[in-house]
């Protein structure tokens, strides 16, 4: 299954809803900071993940003997949109 940032988005949410909560005083600063370093934890991770699902499907195209522009420019392209 191709990697998608649902997890990232979840914790989105997530976080502006404990800045709502701060705003309003029913949350303190650390509590806002660790929930925005873990949402930068989770964006780093998804962001290994695409790269390593890219280099994979690369790898794949080269043992076929099919690794051309052509090959890699839609995935490239489809990934822009992400």
């Amino acid at each position: 299954a191709p990697v998608d940032g649902a997890g990232v988005g979840g914790i989105e949410r997530a976080v502006e809803g404990l800045q709502r909560e701060w705003e309003n005083g029913n949350r303190t600063v650390i509590e806002v900071l660790d929930a925005q370093r873990e949402l930068l934890d989770a964006r780093v991770l998804l962001e290994r993940a695409l790269r390593n699902e890219y280099a994979a499907r690369v790898g794949v195209l080269a043992a076929m003997g099919e690794l051309r522009p052509q090959a890699i420019l839609p995935y490239a392209d489809e990934r822009k949109g992400t």
